[in-house]
């Protein structure tokens, strides 16, 4: 008689056991002892940038909307920005000098949203993305800005975008 179960526990026993030997053999690789190999790199270390200074909920009052009783009317926006910038500098120093003025971005930010009287909040975003990048030291931005209650039954509705300097 076939056992359901017994087969079961086989298949998943070798699917684990592959599993580990998939793993295994990655980090063997990754640690350069498989074969003696030097470990693999991705990048040049002076390439890789992994720091990321971030601003989250950033709540503004501005002028958006398509509807003619939006254009009357100030919305709140609430923008998270994540801006990629080598704080490696800053850390050695301790100075502020040598970082990312978080302050003077929030600031900025703040300024232009309200004053800005756009129809979309994608068009919103572009500008913000573009202001950031053309006026502060960031080689990536990424950017989710949230219109709440803009949608009968949602928190919330928005658009979530990354943008580089081109160099």
């Amino acid at each position: 008689m076939f056992d359901v179960r017994s087969r079961r526990r086989k298949t998943l026993s070798l699917t684990r056991v592959t599993r580990l030997r998939r793993v295994l053999s990655f980090v063997g690789q990754d640690l350069g002892t498989d074969r003696g190999v030097d470990a693999p790199r991705c990048a040049d270390s002076e390439d890789v940038l992994l720091d990321t200074i971030f601003i989250d909920q950033l709540a503004v009052e501005t002028l958006i909307g398509v509807y003619d009783w939006e254009r009357c009317i100030r919305q709140r926006v609430v923008i998270d920005l994540e801006m990629d910038f080598d704080i490696r500098t800053a850390a050695a120093s301790d100075d502020v000098e040598h970082t990312l003025n978080y302050k003077a971005v929030a600031k900025r930010v703040i300024a232009f949203v309200e004053s800005a009287e756009f129809l979309l909040v994608e068009t919103l975003s572009e500008r913000i993305a573009a202001l950031i990048l053309d006026e502060f030291p960031v080689t990536r931005v990424s950017l989710r800005l949230n219109k709440p209650y803009a949608l009968r039954g949602a928190a919330g509705v928005g658009i979530r975008i990354t943008r580089e300097n081109a160099s």
